[in-house]
């Protein structure tokens, strides 16, 4: 089992931007969770879209009306518009539980924790720094990604922080 939601960076160059944050998903359309937002602690919303096997995770596992701590990559869609493409949700003790309930009692380990050292709410930004204004404290970071297994190459996209 994996001890962190986000991998270790594996080059020294490497270019990524993903995290976690935590909130509650609430979908644009109960018959479809696809699209939606995240609503933050603090009430913030953020747009967010469910990528892949996401989908049958929430569906049979995830209470949606519980904020859970999810793994997502942030990007803009518009001017200062963050939007965020969930890609999973990391809780362990969760998602374990049912393996830990199988195992004996002789068997049976402490059931791992949800906690992160860096806490919620942490992102993981690697790319190239391509604008800085420290007196408002803008920055924006370009992000480039690996070239897809069928040649295309993807257009690298901005963050501002």
């Amino acid at each position: 089992m994996r001890h962190h939601p986000i991998p270790p960076v594996s080059e020294p160059m490497q270019y990524r931007a993903i995290g976690v944050v935590r909130g509650t998903y609430l979908p644009a359309n109960p018959e479809q969770l696809t699209r939606g937002l995240i609503r933050t602690e603090d009430g913030t919303e953020i747009d967010a879209v469910v990528l892949g096997r996401v989908l049958t995770l929430m569906r049979r596992h995830l209470d949606l009306s519980k904020p859970h701590l999810w793994v997502a990559y942030p990007r803009y869609r518009e001017e200062g518009q963050l939007h965020l493409q969930l890609v999973g949700v990391w809780e362990p003790s969760t998602l374990a539980a049912t393996a830990i309930a199988t195992e004996s009692a002789s068997e049976a380990a402490a059931p791992p924790s949800d906690a992160l050292p860096e806490g919620d709410d942490y992102f993981s930004v690697r790319g190239e720094l391509i604008y800085t204004r420290p007196e408002d404290g803008n920055i924006v970071v370009k992000i480039r990604q690996q070239p897809r297994p069928d040649g295309i190459r993807p257009t690298p996209f901005k963050l501002q922080l």
